[in-house]
């Protein structure tokens, strides 16, 4: 059973000294599940953060397919696509930033990561630790649950982490 992840951000000598820790509200039977779970909860989080939903003032900007920006606000008239630095940014900023900050206590925490409930008294065996390259690693589950972004992911983290992804979830 996994009850929590904890993972450090950076390679080697520029690996963050703190941790990033999640522990769920339930256990995972695998490693994977847990994993994939985690990174599902930060994608979608992370897409609601780069999505601005339009305001009434953009409908009328929003008619011509030319416009990307509404003249009025600046909102972004068609939904962003996924951005692998802004990913980037936005993770490091679970890592560095405040509980208030991260909105884990949102109403919508439907999957029940909470970055701010970690009982330190979990075994290693229910635990996974990644000691670095938190990122790629989330990175990689996210291009695994989504396909689609593969490609945009895959040209951005050196391939030789793959393996350590792999040792990350494929075991159980």
């Amino acid at each position: 059973m996994i009850q929590a992840i904890a993972l450090r951000f950076g390679y080697v000598e520029s690996a963050a000294l703190s941790w990033f820790v999640f522990q769920p509200e339930i256990a995972f039977k695998t490693k994977k599940e847990a994993f994939h779970s985690l990174a599902e909860y930060l994608y979608q989080r992370f897409m609601e953060y780069q999505y601005h939903a339009p305001k009434d003032c953009c409908s009328f900007s929003a008619e011509d397919p030319e416009n990307k920006f509404c003249p009025k606000c600046g909102n972004e008239l068609r939904e962003s696509g996924f951005d692998y630095r802004a990913w980037v940014e936005y993770l490091e900023y679970y890592r560095t930033g405040t509980c208030d900050g991260s909105r884990y206590n949102s109403v919508d925490n439907t999957i029940g990561w909470d970055p701010a409930n970690f009982g330190f008294g979990i075994p290693d065996k229910n635990m996974i630790i990644v000691h670095e390259n938190g990122i790629e690693m989330l990175s990689y589950a996210v291009a695994e649950l989504h396909p689609e972004l593969k490609e945009d992911i895959h040209a951005e983290i050196n391939d030789c982490f793959y393996q350590d992804y792999q040792k990350i979830v494929g075991k159980k």
